[in-house]
C-alpha cells in the first residue's frame, strides 16, 4: 500500500521492530528516536528474553557486548558463565560473550520457524579460536547456516582504538528458498547479493561460503 515516507516509517515502528537492551539508558535513548510505539525490552537478551517470530521472516541486526571468554567469570560473575554453558549448547567457555548473541538469533528463528537473516558487529576475533568454534564454525558446520557477507578488520568509528568484524548470515531455511529460486532462474535478492557500499573486505553471497574461516 502506498504510503507516505512518514507513515510508513510509523508503521514499521509500530509492526515490524522489537528492541532488548540490559541497560535501561538504551533503552529510553532509543524510546526517544523511535517513539512509545515501538516494542522495547530491558532485558538480557541471552537469558530473560524471546521473541516468537510465528512463522514470519525475520531480520536481527545487533551490536551486542564483547567480553573474551576468560574475562566473562571475572566481570559477570561464576553464575552468569555457569547459566551460560548450561543453556547454549555450543558453550566452550573460551567464546567471546558475543559469540551468544548470533547463537540467540539462530535459536529464536528455529523456535518461530521462520525464515531469517542476522547481522552483528562483533570483535574481531569472532573467526579464531574458541570464539569460532562456539559460534561461526557451530553455525555453519551444524546448524547449516551460511555467512553470505562479511567484513572482516573494520576500525571503529569513535575514541576507542579497536577493530570489529560485521558478520551477515542467513538460515538454512533462507538459503534453501534462495536455492529454489535460484534454480528457478529467479535472481538473488539485490540486498543479498552486494555487500553494503562495496566495504573493504567485503565478500558477497556464495554457495557453501567459508569466508571467516
Amino acid at each position: 500500500i502506498a504510503c507516505a515516507p512518514e507513515e510508513a516509517r510509523a508503521r514499521i515502528i509500530e509492526n515490524c521492530l522489537v528492541g532488548v537492551d540490559v541497560d535501561p539508558t538504551a533503552i529510553e535513548s532509543a524510546r526517544v528516536r523511535l517513539g512509545p510505539d515501538c516494542e522495547l525490552d530491558c532485558a538480557d537478551a541471552l537469558f530473560d528474553w524471546r521473541f516468537d517470530t510465528d512463522g514470519r521472516p525475520t531480520a536481527f541486526v545487533g551490536n551486542p557486548p564483547f567480553l573474551g571468554g576468560g574475562r566473562i567469570s571475572t566481570i559477570k560473575g561464576a553464575p552468569y558463565q555457569k547459566r551460560l554453558l548450561a543453556e547454549w549448547t555450543p558453550a566452550n567457555g573460551g567464546a567471546d560473550l558475543c559469540t551468544y548473541f548470533l547463537l540467540l538469533a539462530a535459536d529464536v528463528l528455529d523456535q518461530g520457524g521462520s525464515m531469517g537473516t542476522f547481522s552483528f558487529i562483533c570483535t574481531n576475533t569472532i573467526s579464531q579460536g574458541r570464539t569460532r568454534e562456539a559460534g561461526l564454525a557451530w553455525l555453519q558446520n551444524e546448524h547449516r547456516d551460511v555467512i553470505y557477507c562479511a567484513d572482516r578488520a573494520i576500525p571503529w568509528p569513535g575514541a576507542a582504538n579497536i577493530t570489529v568484524s560485521i558478520v551477515h548470515l542467513a538460515n538454512e531455511e533462507l538459503w534453501r528458498e534462495i536455492g529454489e529460486r535460484n534454480a528457478a532462474g529467479v535472481e538473488y535478492e539485490p540486498w543479498l547479493c552486494t555487500p553494503p557500499n562495496n566495504a573493504r573486505g567485503s565478500t558477497p553471497l556464495r554457495r557453501s561460503s567459508r569466508v571467516m574461516s
